[in-house]
């Protein structure tokens, strides 16, 4: 996919989740079956979730590390490519959830 056309499709599918009250983000693997997610007002630091048929994890922003759960290596793999590739982005979702006083 090209970067223009993730450009214009991860806002709207993102504002999409929000006001559908789904904490999806995006599905960045081939399969598009795997979600990553963010929640709004989640314990620091900065993570994200990742949902799939038999998957269910939690991954560190800082350091695209799996702090909890499990995902297979081909799906963790893209994960990591697409956060890797994307981490301000996910970092600047992660402070509009997470508005802290």
């Amino acid at each position: 996919m090209s970067a223009q056309f993730l450009e214009f499709v991860q806002p709207v599918h993102y504002l999409w989740a929000v006001f559908a009250g789904m904490p999806e983000i995006c599905r960045p693997c081939t399969n598009h079956k795997v979600k990553l997610c963010m929640y709004a007002d989640d314990e620091d630091p900065p993570h994200f979730h990742v949902r799939g048929p038999g998957i269910s994890a939690k991954i560190d922003l800082a350091t695209l590390k799996i702090t909890r759960g499990w995902v297979p290596k081909k799906e963790l793999d893209e994960l990591v490519a697409y956060a890797s590739a994307n981490k301000p982005t996910l970092y600047l979702k992660w402070s509009e959830l997470n508005e802290r006083d």
